[in-house]
């Protein structure tokens, strides 16, 4: 791959964790007005968009040309293991401490009883830590619940052997068949094999395995269809719409930006080393402060909805960079190497 479709597509990346801090605002029409409804599905695309990508990274360099995939596989799962498994072990527990110490801080400074953080901590043990990575909130997400990414990410290339003969074997029949699954809701999968997950990586990791270059992707057409089903789906309440609108859209934005090139691409892109870090602490009390925050100052919900995720991503990258300045080399460690 080039190295501006390189750029290209790191600046996707970009766009699309705005577009998943605008999702974890779970917007109502009563809090945040009709408006909020349109910006909230057309944002849905974002985890879709993430999927694709992986998948074809992950299949893109030596699975065709090595014969011993074996190796391959290895390689892959090792690197994983380190920017994957273990940055989602350790966020998922960073939440848990932060609020240990925020009650502990009550107790000693405050007064405050310590029943409730005694009770938490016992609920935490008596259920099963697993949980706390697996199905703790709200019984299908992890305790921080953005992770079912990561996740469900984790568990698909573990069995990417399976995937890639499936689609040595049946070639693009695969994401096909899948895609049918998938926008009829015939089977929506379970927690760690959501078919969400499953179809939009096997869609990236096919493209990989074929040689499907993404910038042969016809994204006019797709932008086009995209755009008709996103208008149906905000005046139809039919959920085929919804996964319709989703399938072409992130077909589409993979697409247009990977013909992308400019300045604005590389600002983009340059931000994008961020991406890791805003995704994992975005939904923690930094966003629910900001939104307080804004409340008090701006009346109107329509700003109040549009400015919360753009000043939680602003703030995050603010973070990620003073903690790259402080310590490098726990940065990188914390995002998985990135």
């Amino acid at each position: 791959m080039k190295e501006n479709q390189l750029f290209s597509l790191n600046a996707l990346k970009f766009v699309m964790i705005i577009f998943v801090v605008f999702i974890h605002m779970n917007p109502r029409i009563e809090s945040y007005g009709e408006f909020s409804m349109w910006i909230n599905q057309f944002v849905q695309v974002a985890v879709p968009v993430f999927f694709i990508l992986s998948g074809f990274f992950f299949f893109r360099n030596g699975w065709n040309k090595n014969t011993d995939w074996q190796e391959t596989y290895k390689s892959k799962i090792g690197k994983r293991i380190y920017s994957l498994l273990i940055p989602y072990l350790i966020w998922n527990v960073l939440p848990i401490i932060n609020y240990s110490c925020g009650n502990i801080y009550s107790i000693i400074f405050k007064g405050k009883k310590a029943d409730e953080l005694i009770y938490y901590l016992q609920e935490l043990w008596s259920s099963g830590l697993w949980h706390i990575w697996w199905d703790k909130y709200p019984g299908e997400l992890p305790y921080n619940f953005p992770l079912w990414y990561v996740r469900d990410l984790v568990i698909l290339c573990i069995v990417s052997p399976l995937i890639f003969f499936i689609i040595k074997k049946c070639g693009w029949l695969f994401p096909l068949f899948l895609s049918f699954v998938y926008v009829f809701q015939i089977w929506g999968g379970v927690p760690g094999f959501q078919i969400t997950g499953i179809l939009f990586f096997v869609i990236g990791s096919t493209c990989a395995l074929k040689d499907f270059s993404l910038t042969n992707i016809p994204f006019k057409n797709a932008v086009l269809i995209s755009s008709l089903f996103y208008l149906l789906s905000m005046s139809l309440t039919m959920p085929l719409l919804d996964k319709l609108f989703i399938l072409f859209a992130s077909i589409a934005w993979i697409g247009l930006f990977s013909k992308l090139q400019g300045r604005m691409i590389k600002y983009l892109a340059f931000f994008s080393e961020s991406v890791f870090f805003i995704y994992a602490i975005h939904a923690s009390i930094i966003m629910v402060s900001i939104g307080k925050l804004l409340k008090l100052y701006f009346p109107s919900k329509e700003i109040v909805y549009v400015s919360t995720p753009l000043a939680t991503t602003f703030v995050c990258i603010m973070l990620y960079y003073v903690l790259k300045k402080l310590s490098p080399d726990l940065t990188r460690f914390l995002c998985g190497g990135r």
